[in-house]
């Protein structure tokens, strides 16, 4: 089952996966299927981008002079938070 295949991936290669299907235009359980080093040719860097994510953000908000313990920043993470799981909500067929 192609499916299986996408469910069966690690973090890092659903990313990656899920990027270059969203690229393409090519579903994502037909890339799931070809080997990890296949997929990282057609997507350079992806895979580095993801495993690095949290030490490039932290670098990005101490580049721009944001605060990531402010009250503020803590605040727009909450409501960004809240955002996303209504919209993950919405995805499943669930009313938020």
């Amino acid at each position: 089952m192609a499916s299986s295949a996408f469910a069966g991936l690690s973090d890092a290669d659903r990313y990656v996966v899920g990027r270059l299907a969203a690229r393409d235009h090519v579903p994502a359980e037909e890339l799931a299927q070809l080997p990890p080093q296949e997929i990282d040719q057609y997507i350079p860097g992806a895979r580095v981008a993801y495993e690095n994510r949290e030490q490039i953000a932290a670098a990005l908000l101490q580049r721009r002079g944001i605060d990531p313990t402010s009250a503020e920043y803590q605040a727009a993470v909450a409501e960004a938070r809240h955002l996303l799981d209504q919209i993950d909500q919405l995805g499943s067929g669930h009313s938020a």
